[in-house]
């Protein structure tokens, strides 16, 4: 069960790192755009400033925000695989770490959506309109969010069972 059980914690360790790495392509792009598009939006002078200003330190914080709610989640993911590999499997530190993991990924995927809908302000400001298809990529790690919540809650049950077979003579 140990086996079974560190494989599915690879797993999802490697989907959240996965996450991590196309979040940091992602970034590349728009820093990428910015970059490409800096001249032009300059030049011609038309542009708010205060609106611009606004909106990249909007961009800024929600980016900030994105990789410390998926490092928490990482980190919580961490200490619960650690548990089970030191044979510390059905305690209540599981259930509210894999609850921290679940809520780090689902916060992230808030913060997602933030910053898909901030980059494309920013896209509309400087006169080049991006799509949103950007959003259906944030449908998986949703649905990681709500394994590691379920997870959480047969860790619990599964807790409670082990208590109450404890106290059954």
């Amino acid at each position: 069960m140990k086996k079974k059980l560190n494989f599915l914690c690879i797993t999802m360790l490697t989907l959240i790192v996965i996450e991590f790495a196309r979040l940091c392509w992602e970034m590349k792009g728009f820093v990428k755009f910015f970059q490409h598009n800096m001249e032009s939006i300059f030049a011609d002078g038309s542009i708010d400033w205060v609106l611009f200003w606004v909106t990249i330190i909007a961009a800024a914080l929600t980016l900030l925000i994105l990789y410390l709610t998926l490092i928490r989640g990482l980190i919580s993911f961490v200490k619960f695989m650690l548990n089970v590999n030191r044979d510390k499997i059905f305690v209540k530190d599981n259930v509210s770490l894999l609850r921290k993991t679940g809520k780090g990924i689902f916060l992230y995927n808030v913060f997602t959506l933030i910053s898909i809908l901030t980059g494309y302000f920013i896209s509309v400001q400087f006169n080049q309109p991006q799509s949103l298809q950007a959003y259906r990529s944030v449908i998986y790690p949703i649905i990681l969010a709500f394994f590691c919540w379920v997870i959480a809650e047969v860790f619990a049950i599964g807790i409670k069972l082990k208590e109450e077979q404890d106290l059954t003579i």
